[in-house]
């Protein structure tokens, strides 16, 4: 992206009250099933073990989830809520004003210069065998926290430009 493109249209609010309830019953559900303590654990090792059980669901392992939990919703919720504690970023509903009105719910950073779509990034990497940057990215994004890296509000997708040197075994 070069800086004299234009910006996307694109706008973002805040989730309503009973979607963030969801999201924060299910960032719970998911730290009990993994043996995770919100309130101890630091983002940085819950990211990693959100990475190290997404990288174990797609090999056909993982922790032992019961039958009826979406995992990958449960891996989600984890994953965004520590992007929101570590970088000081927001959930968001994300409407793309183009043809389509494609509308999705992300974590945006306080510029707006990216974003990061967890429900989809998870779920591409269990269903399409995607490989796993979770960790990658988040230890990336710390080291520039605070630091735009983009336009304002051009909503750059942070895992499209994201990729290991050398893939990991997966």
């Amino acid at each position: 992206m070069t800086n004299n493109s234009p910006l996307p249209n694109i706008t973002d609010s805040p989730p309503d009250e009973e979607r963030m309830n969801l999201i924060k019953l299910t960032t719970q559900d998911a730290a009990k099933f993994l043996g995770l303590k919100l309130d101890t654990d630091s983002p940085d090792v819950i990211v990693k073990a959100v990475n190290d059980c997404v990288r174990g669901v797609k090999k056909g392992g993982g922790p032992a989830f019961p039958e009826d939990e979406e995992v990958h919703l449960l891996l989600e919720c984890l994953w965004g809520t520590q992007l929101v504690r570590a970088l000081k970023w927001e959930w968001a509903n994300i409407v793309f004003h183009d043809p389509s009105n494609f509308k999705a719910v992300g974590v945006v950073s306080p510029s707006r210069d990216m974003v990061i779509y967890p429900f989809q990034f998870v779920s591409a990497c269990i269903k399409n065998n995607a490989i796993v940057t979770i960790l990658l990215s988040y230890n990336m994004l710390k080291e520039r926290m605070g630091n735009a890296t983009f336009p304002p509000r051009s909503y750059v997708n942070v895992m499209d430009r994201v990729h290991h040197i050398i893939p990991p075994e997966e």
